[in-house]
């Protein structure tokens, strides 16, 4: 706990002598302000006071212990957080190249919206584009015991 306060108060986020996976167990287990008013009361007494309270007695004397510590897991989770973000970005950027150039796929969406127009409006005429969101709809549409598709 003495190592824990003396980053949490310098914020020294990437000290050796704190784990990672340490940091992530200890959110939420910080002493409250409650908790700690109460071990700060018997500061003069410390024998009185019991082996839990001794122990996280050096987290007492920090503002926003919590919020410390979670700055401090942010800061450490960061880089690994981005990366995984970077990841993602670059596979929807992949995914929606491959839709900007897929002449099967516009054709395929070309005849949606031509039947959608004819089944809606008797004509070639009408919408210019749908939401794909509508294309499973679309898809299940039939005429008779026959599917638009």
């Amino acid at each position: 706990p003495a190592v824990l306060a003396s980053v949490l108060k310098s914020l020294d986020f990437d000290t050796p002598e704190l784990d990672t996976c340490d940091v992530e167990r200890l959110v939420g287990k910080m002493p409250t302000a409650a908790e700690c008013k109460s071990v700060k009361a018997h500061a003069k007494e410390h024998d009185r006071l019991r082996q839990l309270e001794l122990h996280i007695f050096p987290l007492c004397d920090l503002q926003d212990a919590e919020r410390r510590l979670r700055l401090v897991l942010c800061a450490r989770t960061f880089g690994e957080r981005c990366e995984a973000l970077v990841g993602t970005f670059r596979c929807a950027k992949a995914a929606s190249e491959q839709v900007m150039g897929c002449v099967k796929l516009h054709e395929v969406l070309r005849i949606a919206l031509d039947l959608g127009n004819l089944i809606n409006h008797g004509s070639l005429d009408g919408a210019q584009c749908f939401p794909i969101s509508q294309f499973s709809t679309f898809a299940a549409f039939k005429v008779g015991k026959r599917s638009t598709l």
